[in-house]
């Protein structure tokens, strides 16, 4: 993998606000994490497969871009409204999220008909799905556990989370990264009859795929959503903090042995909340915003370091990416919500550069994209 060059400004809908001072953006602690990031990696040939919503939330479809040359094929296959797409095993996964309650499984690329269509229950509201030991392993919003279905739809099992739940009875569960033949899920122990705010402390739990039991649980802080950690295997990558409310949450990592969790930048550091985080074995991208202007920031991460760096600024509203086995994050974009100038589209960077790849020439699709995988 090479070692990343800090630090480039891009355009990205409009403007970037990057000062001219690059030093004052950076706010790497120059830390040793252990990460080697000097290896060459062969390129890949990489599709990215994008759910698009329209502005809306009448209708959505499927889409598929190529990696290579940035060809569009659109309007692959209908969605609904609130989808999620994951990508594992040769397979693309899309969840109907709230109200919805569905999975759908589909061999990569071929999306005339679903390989298996099955409903999660009503109200149970997926958020994640992972391939693990065979089955289909899938995070619920609505429940108070984690279910695992074949690849057929048909119901295995289950791994109760009732005693993480916070007084509402659910604990929240979201995002999941499977490692070696265990799950790792993000609880969010949200109040749900109380808007959403933080009910205790965020968990992350390991699932043993096989036995479905719970085998270690983590405190990480408020609202967690993971990641893979880049070159890895032994951390996570955790973003916390509940959206809206000021400096309570941070980019940090779990160490898996230990059960220590090391911070690298709060959202007290960056004066913004921090919303989403990409990564893979090339690097990360993370993503903050401003509550009080709603423009959205994006950030290199050096895993090697443990620094970030500043790539850009927009008012376009972000509401998904994700980083290619080549170190190209691919950032889903929509309309933003206020007054001040914004694009819809998708916008790629190298991670290994810190440049933009398509400065100023967003892919466009027939409707905004909403959430975005590479196979």
């Amino acid at each position: 993998m090479k070692k990343f060059t800090w630090l480039l400004p891009v355009l990205l809908g409009c403007p970037p606000s990057v000062p001219e001072d690059t030093d004052s953006t950076d706010t790497s602690t120059d830390t040793d994490t252990g990460v080697d990031t000097d290896t060459d990696v062969e390129p890949v040939e990489v599709t990215v497969v994008i759910a698009t919503v329209a502005a809306d939330f009448s209708v959505g479809s499927l889409a598929e871009v190529s990696g290579d040359d940035f060809s569009v094929s659109d309007e692959l296959a209908p969605l609904t409204s609130d989808p999620a797409v994951i990508t594992d095993d040769g397979k693309v996964i899309v969840l109907g999220r709230y109200g919805f309650d569905s999975v759908r499984v589909y061999a990569a690329g071929d999306y005339a008909v679903p390989e298996t269509e099955f409903s999660t229950g009503e109200g149970s509201n997926p958020q994640d799905a992972a391939i693990c030991g065979g089955d289909l392993f899938v995070s619920l919003y609505g429940d108070d556990e984690v279910r695992a279905y074949n690849l057929e739809g048909e119901l295995q099992g289950s791994v109760s989370l009732e005693a993480y739940s916070d007084e509402d009875g659910i604990p929240e569960a979201s995002s999941m990264v499977e490692i070696d033949g265990v799950v790792y899920v993000a609880l969010n122990i949200l109040d749900q009859d109380g808007g959403f705010q933080s009910a205790g402390p965020g968990q992350v739990v390991a699932i043993d795929c096989e036995t479905r039991t719970v085998l270690e649980n983590y405190a990480v802080g408020p609202n967690p959503s993971i990641e893979v950690f880049p070159g890895d295997a032994g951390r996570l990558l955790v973003r916390t903090g509940v959206y809206y409310v000021p400096d309570d949450g941070a980019l940090s990592y779990l160490t898996l042995e230990d059960g220590e969790v090391h911070e690298w930048v709060s959202e007290g550091d960056l004066e913004a909340d921090l919303t989403e985080v990409a990564s893979s074995d090339a690097g990360a991208l993370l993503i903050s915003q401003d509550t009080g202007t709603s423009q959205y920031s994006l950030w290199c991460v050096n895993a090697a370091t443990g620094g970030t760096s500043l790539l850009g600024t927009t008012f376009s509203y972000i509401n998904d990416a994700t980083v290619d086995a080549n170190g190209f994050a691919w950032v889903a974009a929509r309309e933003g919500y206020t007054e001040e100038v914004s694009v819809a589209g998708v916008a790629v960077y190298d991670l290994t550069s810190c440049e933009a790849v398509n400065e100023g020439d967003w892919l466009s699709l027939s409707l905004p994209p909403y959430a975005i995988a590479t196979y």
